[in-house]
């Protein structure tokens, strides 16, 4: 027959094998905080790679080192497959695991520093044909010279290789070539934008035979388009004296259609219909003489009626120009006046003469007689 145990022994004996089960719980916990660790220091590191990617992104890395560049994503997706693998189980990272996601991440983040060396290097060395691209792109040239674009574009990117080949020299030999057609294009397509609609309405003036009709009017919008041309040839970028030109071509453009129609009128019109033709001509000028003085000068030749009218303009002219600057004079007086009165009374002066007490001290030493 079995006795059973006293409490006290049963009591001993739980204590005991709790004992023995605490270094077990407390080395689980101790590896599942480790676990833990590695889990998220690979993802920290992993996160980090995939934020600058997303920064470099607006760098245009790709285009400068592309072969860098691919090397950086196939060593961030290792990373980003290796770190799959312990997603969802972080309990079981090891030391192992975060060193093959750290290994990728490494040398994603070496070839990205390569690749964005490369980068730099190429936007010093060819810093002057990337400006003039990046003004043919703003200025929109491949709409209207795709083939010479893609032409440069392909000795650009040519460019770009030998700069990530380390071959600066070749690079700097190709700019050189470059840069010229690119000036050459620049101009050709400031001159396409500026000026082809012009040149369409010329070239529709020549086949209407203008350059007959009005020789003298139509030799001076052809004058006027090439000074445009050579305004655009000297400075490209000359905003202001581009716009200048570009408005006297259109002057002269409108000015030569309106005398061709009207020569074209004055062929057309019979023998009987001239005398009409001279006096309303006459009858616009007179309004613009009443208007100006009321005299009538219809009695004098139209070239003198002309010149009386010119001479009468200027003589107003004249006359409102020295107004003006009688008004001016006037002002100007005035405020000086104005300044004159507002400054304070300057304080009385002493006099001169002796004072009492030296009159007083002159007499004391005066003997009396």
């Amino acid at each position: 027959m079995k006795h059973p145990l006293p409490q006290s022994a049963l009591i001993l004996s739980l204590l005991l094998s709790g004992c023995q089960s605490t270094p077990k719980l407390v080395e689980q916990q101790q590896a599942q905080a480790q676990a833990t660790e590695h889990y998220l220091n690979a993802q920290s590191h992993l996160e980090q790679l995939e934020s600058r990617f997303s920064a470099l992104n607006a760098l245009d890395l790709s285009r400068f080192a592309p072969d860098q560049v691919k090397a950086a994503k196939e060593a961030l997706e290792e990373a980003r497959e290796e770190f799959d693998d312990i997603r969802y189980t972080p309990a079981e990272a090891d030391e192992g695991d975060v060193e093959d996601i750290l290994l990728a991440v490494n040398q994603a983040n070496t070839a990205l520093d390569s690749a964005n060396l490369i980068r730099q290097t190429a936007e010093k060395q060819l810093a002057p044909t990337l400006e003039m691209m990046a003004i043919l792109d703003k200025l929109d040239a491949a709409s209207f010279y795709a083939r010479e674009m893609q032409r440069a574009e392909a000795t650009l990117e040519d460019m770009l290789e030998d700069v990530a080949d380390g071959d600066l020299e070749d690079a700097r030999e190709e700019q050189a070539e470059l840069l010229l057609l690119l000036q050459a294009l620049e101009v050709k397509t400031v001159e396409k934008r500026e000026l082809s609609a012009l040149v369409k309405q010329l070239e529709q003036m020549k086949r209407n035979r203008m350059a007959k009709i009005v020789p003298i009017s139509f030799q001076g919008t052809v004058a006027s388009l090439e000074m445009a041309k050579s305004v655009i040839a000297a400075d490209p970028r000359n905003s202001l004296a581009i716009a200048q030109a570009v408005a006297k071509a259109e002057f002269e453009l409108d000015h030569s259609r309106h005398i061709a129609q009207m020569v074209s009128h004055l062929r057309a019109m019979d023998n009987e219909d001239f005398e009409a033709f001279v006096l309303r001509a006459e009858g616009r000028l007179h309004k613009i003489a009443q208007a100006l003085d009321g005299v009538d000068r219809r009695n004098l030749a139209q070239d003198q009626q002309t010149d009386s009218v010119t001479q009468a303009i200027a003589m107003l002219k004249h006359q409102l120009l020295a107004q003006r600057q009688a008004i001016s004079d006037a002002k100007s007086a005035a405020a000086v006046q104005e300044n004159a009165s507002a400054k304070p009374a300057a304080a009385p002066e002493a006099p001169t003469g002796e004072s009492e007490s030296d009159a007083i001290m002159t007499d004391a030493s005066t003997p009396s007689p």
